[in-house]
Formats: structure tokens, sequence, C-alpha cells
């Protein structure tokens, strides 16, 4: 998990612990003006985030969502590299890549589970 600095639903900014999985479900928040109901009942079925859009993860399709984040970031930014990309606050932007962009990134936040398991290593 990493903290970064993202568009906020006042038009400000906030700072958010984001894995893959919330950074695609803040973008469908940002997208549908903040309105959880309509995340969940989006009907741009063509967007590469679509079936990521709830934030719910499914564990082993790490690598398709982030190939759906990359084809987003693409499409976004008219691109076929969006690595140029000026969209800072996006909360897709420091995985538009594929990658970690560890410029944007504030903090790295172990995840509750990575902290249980780093204490028990050392008992």
């Amino acid at each position: 998990m990493i903290k970064v600095e993202v568009l906020a639903k006042d038009g400000g900014t906030k700072v958010v612990n984001l894995t893959r999985t919330k950074a695609v479900h803040e973008r469908c928040l940002n997208c549908s003006a903040w309105n959880a109901y309509a995340v969940s009942q989006c009907t741009f079925t063509d967007c590469p985030l679509y079936p990521f859009r709830t934030g719910k993860g499914v564990r082993g399709r790490s690598a398709e969502r982030n190939k759906a984040i990359v084809r987003y970031c693409q499409w976004c930014s008219n691109s076929r590299t969006p690595k140029d990309c000026t969209a800072r606050l996006c909360p897709l932007y420091v995985y538009r890549t594929g990658r970690i962009d560890n410029n944007v990134v504030l903090e790295r936040v172990k995840s509750p589970r990575e902290f249980r398991f780093s204490k028990n290593m050392n008992d």
C-alpha cells in the first residue's frame, strides 16, 4: 500500500492509502461524480476499468487489473506510453506505466496483513 495525493470530492486534494484495487475504485468514483451507486450501476462496459470498478479485490486478477490500468491511462492520455501523463492527482497516476512511480509516492504503508506477517517473523 502506498500513500499518495489525489483529487478530493470538494475539488481540493487529499492524501490516501492506495492499492491498485483502491486506485481503480477511487478513479471510478471520480468519474461518477463521487456517487458509489452510480459506480455499481456503470454502463460504460467498454471501459478497461469496468470489471474492477467496485473496488472488490479478486485474488489472482492483479496482472489483469494492472493491464486494465495501463490501457485506461493510454486511452485517457491519448498515447501509447502514458508515462508523459500530467494528471498527477489522478489515483491511477502512480500506476500508469504498470509499475509504481516512486516519484509520486509520499510514503509506503504496510497493510495490516504485511504487518502481522513481519511481526510473526521476529518471534
